[in-house]
């Protein structure tokens, strides 16, 4: 009689963030770094990946879930792209969020 395999299903537990992040999406085409690639530009990418930060700017993480590695002087120029065009995110991301809030007190 061959050994059998017992798997047992383990609930997932959420982890939620400390604190809210922001990520910005990038993508590689020809060794070029594309911010925030289109569908139609992802099909092309040899890679893509997100950028994370926190609210104040602090680096959170770097996702890329498979395809072509990385080379490290594409991920330094995302997370400094990303870190640039941050304060814009978080601005719209806290003006939605006041619209919203507004929104549901006159209901």
């Amino acid at each position: 009689l061959a050994p059998r395999l017992v798997v047992q299903q383990e609930e997932a537990i959420a982890l939620p963030p400390p604190r809210p992040l922001f990520s910005l999406s990038f993508g590689v085409i020809g060794g070029h770094l594309v911010a925030d690639p289109s569908a139609e530009e992802e099909v092309l990418c040899t890679t893509t990946f997100s950028v994370l930060f926190f609210e104040d700017g602090a680096f959170a993480g770097l996702h890329k879930p498979g395809g072509a590695p990385l080379p490290k002087p594409l991920a330094d120029s995302a997370i400094s792209a990303a870190k640039e065009k941050l304060p814009a995110l978080v601005g719209v991301c806290l003006a939605c969020q006041r619209t919203a809030a507004h929104e549901s007190l006159q209901r």
